[in-house]
């Protein structure tokens, strides 16, 4: 457990600092129901970065999508395995919160004066900041005034500008409910914006849910993506020990996220992709070439729902992929048929003991779908992609 506690009505009863902790200490983000995954990535690259085990407390401050880390090690060192990870969002350094309950007077008050009493190392070495909030629940008071009030505070304390766009400090000033939540984040962009797209629908996946579908497609050690092993040299998803080359196919590519991710993290895998769309082929191959993996990746014009007139029978050892959903298909899709056609072409490419991890968005009509076919369902879960709730289906070809 972190040495943070959760916050609750009959836990909080006054404010927390944490600048005295000797321990490293971290908020990491990621999307909601992927926080398992994140935490296995950190605790294995501190393993190779040779730093102790991390201490985890899942949605501190009732903040979903929110692990808490100490680490016995120094902070910069904890920093920087934070940037190396694939599966987080943004890097947080906590600087404490405020149970607004508890305080006497307003709110807006408490806040402020919580940060002129409170230490933030990164204002002390900015010409500049910003102040970054949101608020959850019903105040009397907007996150613009949030906003504005902490501003102001920061500005007396440490005779610091403002600038919204130019700044050298980012501090999070994040009201829940009936507590604040006060940190300073690490990350300008997101860890999960890390590839160059000449082209990019509004709608796409995020590269550090590729990274879980990639993680999650591994439920034993001896498939070849092995997000489990530690040893330190070892790349994060070794080659099997047979030598022989793997291939991952992801038969709905669309902008090649999932291949992008895969040529990444897989540096002996075949990586195939495909899609119906020739515009969607074309952008695949901009994409790839833009991330300079054209000697990795290979993409084709291709129905996901006959892959057997693409790829070769028994060809196949892992499908990861993201099928369209209701915004892309239309709002007459049927779903059933899609998902029926696509796991009955998979069948037949799929190599025995094949699987599949895929996100399912119509997962009433997938469950219908998937009970036609000899698969094994190996493992399920809901996550949250902002305010979306897709499942993840791992599948294997059982061995007839």
């Amino acid at each position: 457990m972190s040495i943070l506690p959760s916050i609750t009505s009959s836990n909080v009863s006054s404010n927390v600092s944490f600048a005295a902790s000797p321990d490293a200490h971290l908020i990491l983000t990621t999307n909601p129901g992927l926080e398992d995954i994140a935490i296995a990535e950190l605790q294995l690259q501190l393993q190779r970065a040779a730093l102790p085990a991390a201490r985890c407390e899942l949605s501190p401050y009732g903040m979903a999508g929110a692990i808490d880390v100490t680490c016995e090690c120094a902070q910069a060192e904890l920093v920087a395995v934070g940037r190396t990870m694939r599966s987080i969002h943004h890097i947080h350094h906590p600087v404490g919160w405020i149970a607004l309950t508890h305080t006497s007077g307003e709110p807006l008050r408490a806040i402020a004066d919580f940060l002129h009493e409170a230490e933030i190392p990164e204002m002390r070495v900015a010409n500049c900041f910003r102040v970054t909030g949101k608020r959850v629940g019903q105040h009397a008071f907007t996150s613009v005034d949030v906003q504005k009030v902490a501003g102001a505070a920061l500005v007396a304390k440490y005779d610091c500008g403002v600038n919204l766009t130019q700044y050298d400090a980012n501090i999070l000033v994040n009201v829940y409910h009936d507590h604040c939540f006060i940190a300073a984040q690490l990350t300008d962009n997101p860890l999960d914006a890390r590839y160059q797209y000449v082209y990019r629908p509004k709608v796409s996946l995020k590269s550090n849910v590729a990274y879980a579908l990639l993680h999650l497609a591994d439920l034993r050690p001896d498939n070849g993506i092995a997000a489990h092993q530690c040893e330190k040299d070892a790349p994060i998803f070794p080659k099997a020990e047979d030598d022989k080359p793997r291939v991952l196919l992801d038969p709905f590519c669309g902008s090649a996220t999932i291949l992008l991710e895969a040529a990444a993290c897989l540096p002996n895998y075949q990586i195939l992709g495909s899609d119906r769309y020739e515009q969607a082929v074309g952008w695949a191959h901009d994409n790839v070439a833009a991330n300079k993996v054209t000697d990795r990746v290979a993409v084709v014009l291709g129905d996901a729902r006959h892959l057997d007139k693409i790829y070769a029978p028994n060809s196949i050892d892992v499908i990861v992929t993201n099928p369209p959903f209701g915004a892309q298909l239309g709002a007459n899709a049927n779903f059933w048929d899609l998902y029926k056609n696509f796991l009955k072409s998979a069948w037949t490419v799929l190599k025995p003991s094949g699987r599949i991890a895929m996100l399912v968005w119509k997962r009433g009509a997938f469950n219908r779908a998937v009970k036609q076919f000899d698969y094994e369902i190996r493992h399920v879960r809901i996550m949250d992609m902002g305010g979306i709730y897709p499942g993840i289906f791992i599948l294997e070809k059982e061995v007839l």
